[in-house]
C-alpha cells in the first residue's frame, strides 16, 4: 500500500535549530528523524517498524516501568546506557567533564534491559540509548546533551 508522506531535510533549512527545539519540545527528542502520522509522533528511525511491524505493547505498570519512573524521580542525574556504546560514552564524558555525579543504569547488564528500553522508547519516542534525564526532566540523547554542553546551557540545570 502506497502511503503520501512529507520529508522535510533539515540541513536544507535556515530554521533548523528552531525546529529541532521544537521537536525537543514536542517529543522530548531533538534528534530525527521524528515520525508523525496523523499528528502524533511515532518516534524515530527504528520506533515506526516497531510500531507496525510487531505486536509489542508495554506495560506501563509493570516492574520495568515502576522501576524506571522511581529512579527518574529520585535521581538528580539519569542515564540510561548500553555498556558498550560509544553515544553513552560521550554523554558520561560530558556529565565527568563538568564534575556532575550521575548514576547510569546498563541496559545491556540486566536482565529486564530490553523491557526497559521497550518502555522508554515509548516514554520518550525513541528506544535507542543514551536516554538522559535531569532532575526528572528527558533532556535526549547524546547529540541533545553535548549541544546544551557546547552552548553552556546545560549549566543551567546544575545552578
Amino acid at each position: 500500500m502506497k502511503q503520501d508522506f512529507t520529508a522535510i531535510e533539515l540541513d536544507h533549512r535556515t530554521d533548523c535549530e528552531e525546529i529541532q527545539n521544537i521537536l525537543g519540545k514536542i517529543t522530548g527528542a531533538r534528534t530525527v528523524p521524528r515520525v508523525f502520522v496523523n499528528g502524533e509522533c511515532l518516534g524515530g528511525a527504528s520506533d515506526p517498524k516497531t510500531r507496525f511491524c510487531s505486536n509489542i505493547s508495554v506495560n506501563m505498570t509493570s516492574a520495568a516501568a515502576k522501576f524506571v519512573k522511581n529512579l527518574i524521580e529520585k535521581e538528580k542525574v539519569l542515564i540510561f546506557s548500553k555498556s558498550y556504546c560509544p553515544y553513552c560514552k560521550i554523554v558520561k564524558d560530558v556529565f565527568d567533564e563538568i564534575g556532575q555525579k550521575f548514576t547510569a543504569v546498563e541496559l545491556d547488564q540486566r536482565n529486564d534491559g530490553e523491557e526497559i528500553l521497550t518502555f522508554l522508547g515509548h516514554m520518550t519516542g525513541a528506544n535507542t540509548v543514551p536516554r538522559v534525564f535531569v532532575n526528572g526532566e528527558f533532556l535526549g540523547g547524546a547529540s541533545d546533551v553535548r549541544e546544551l554542553y557546547e552552548n553552556s546551557d546545560l549549566k543551567t540545570y546544575f545552578d
